[in-house]
Protein backbone atom coordinates (compact mmCIF):
# COMPACT_ATOMS: atom_id res chain seq x y z
CA UNK A 1 0.00 0.00 0.00
CA UNK A 2 3.12 2.34 0.86
CA UNK A 3 4.96 1.22 -2.67
CA UNK A 4 1.28 2.11 -4.66
CA UNK A 5 0.65 5.46 -2.13
CA UNK A 6 4.53 6.64 -3.12
CA UNK A 7 3.87 5.50 -6.97
CA UNK A 8 0.67 7.82 -6.91
CA UNK A 9 2.86 10.58 -5.15
CA UNK A 10 6.12 10.70 -7.79
CA UNK A 11 3.37 10.34 -10.84
CA UNK A 12 1.82 13.68 -10.01
CA UNK A 13 4.96 15.28 -9.74
CA UNK A 14 6.04 13.87 -13.34
CA UNK A 15 3.78 12.86 -15.74
CA UNK A 16 1.96 16.00 -16.92
CA UNK A 17 -2.03 15.18 -16.27
CA UNK A 18 -1.76 12.51 -13.64
CA UNK A 19 -2.90 14.78 -10.55
CA UNK A 20 -6.72 14.71 -10.15
CA UNK A 21 -7.08 12.85 -13.27
CA UNK A 22 -9.17 9.61 -14.18
CA UNK A 23 -6.29 7.44 -13.67
CA UNK A 24 -5.55 9.64 -10.35
CA UNK A 25 -8.61 8.89 -8.90
CA UNK A 26 -8.82 5.25 -10.13
CA UNK A 27 -5.48 4.55 -8.63
CA UNK A 28 -6.42 6.42 -5.13
CA UNK A 29 -9.62 4.50 -5.03
CA UNK A 30 -7.83 0.88 -5.64
CA UNK A 31 -5.11 1.87 -2.65
CA UNK A 32 -7.44 2.68 -0.21
CA UNK A 33 -9.78 -0.04 -0.58
CA UNK A 34 -6.40 -1.72 0.10
CA UNK A 35 -7.05 -1.40 3.83
CA UNK A 36 -9.79 -3.85 4.16
CA UNK A 37 -6.99 -6.57 3.35
CA UNK A 38 -4.79 -5.30 6.08
CA UNK A 39 -6.88 -7.30 9.10
CA UNK A 40 -5.14 -5.62 12.43
CA UNK A 41 -5.57 -2.26 10.42
CA UNK A 42 -9.27 -2.71 9.24
CA UNK A 43 -9.93 -4.00 12.46
CA UNK A 44 -8.81 -0.69 14.33
CA UNK A 45 -11.04 1.08 12.20
CA UNK A 46 -14.16 -0.86 12.51
CA UNK A 47 -13.90 -1.48 16.02
CA UNK A 48 -14.62 -5.45 14.96
CA UNK A 49 -12.45 -7.65 17.32
CA UNK A 50 -13.44 -11.05 15.87
CA UNK A 51 -15.91 -13.18 15.27
CA UNK A 52 -16.30 -16.42 17.20
CA UNK A 53 -17.83 -18.50 14.00
CA UNK A 54 -17.86 -21.56 15.86
CA UNK A 55 -20.09 -20.74 18.64
CA UNK A 56 -22.19 -18.68 16.38
CA UNK A 57 -25.97 -18.49 16.96
CA UNK A 58 -28.19 -16.20 14.30
CA UNK A 59 -31.05 -16.24 16.35
CA UNK A 60 -29.64 -14.50 19.50
CA UNK A 61 -30.15 -10.97 19.97
CA UNK A 62 -26.84 -10.28 20.06
CA UNK A 63 -25.92 -12.11 16.54
CA UNK A 64 -28.42 -10.17 15.17
CA UNK A 65 -26.81 -6.38 16.56
CA UNK A 66 -23.82 -8.04 15.32
CA UNK A 67 -24.56 -8.93 11.60
CA UNK A 68 -26.71 -5.85 11.48
CA UNK A 69 -23.05 -3.98 12.62
CA UNK A 70 -21.21 -5.60 9.97
CA UNK A 71 -24.06 -4.92 7.29
CA UNK A 72 -23.48 -1.19 8.00
CA UNK A 73 -19.79 -1.61 7.43
CA UNK A 74 -20.30 -2.95 4.44
CA UNK A 75 -23.12 -0.34 2.79
CA UNK A 76 -20.15 2.72 3.89
CA UNK A 77 -17.60 0.82 2.55
CA UNK A 78 -19.38 0.26 -0.62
Amino acid sequence: MLFFAMEMFMLSIVQDGYFNGFYFWLDLVCTISMIADIHFLFDKLTNVEGIDLENFDPSSPSSIAMVAAASRIGSRAG
